[in-house]
């Protein structure tokens, strides 16, 4: 194993607990950004797969490529509890009493 793989795993890790903790879509958007936008944690370890040795670069790479996917999709999903989230607030504010008169 090399030293990439499990600096890997904490980052994804890493990116996972902050990607739960984000409390609005603002602050989702930025932890999306730190670790999967182009001077993100995880596009520095896509770059830096050029120096490491011939054999290595294809596993590396791959893991890289599906911590992404990984990292990708959890932010989609927290993305979509705090949409549906907001929709809910919003109606609840704005509930309309149809028994009153006018």
């Amino acid at each position: 194993m090399t030293a990439e793989t499990p600096d890997l795993g904490a980052l994804e890790e890493r990116a996972s607990a902050e990607i739960a903790a984000a409390g609005d879509l603002h602050e989702l958007n930025e932890v999306r950004a730190r670790y999967l936008g182009k001077k993100g944690s995880v596009a520095a370890l896509l770059r830096g797969i050029g120096a490491l040795a011939p054999e290595e670069r294809g596993r590396v790479g791959q893991e890289a490529n599906a911590a992404k996917q990984r990292i990708d999709a959890a932010a989609a999903l927290r993305r979509s509890a705090l949409e549906r989230a907001g929709r809910e607030r919003a109606l609840a504010r704005e509930t309309l009493d149809v028994s009153l008169p006018g």
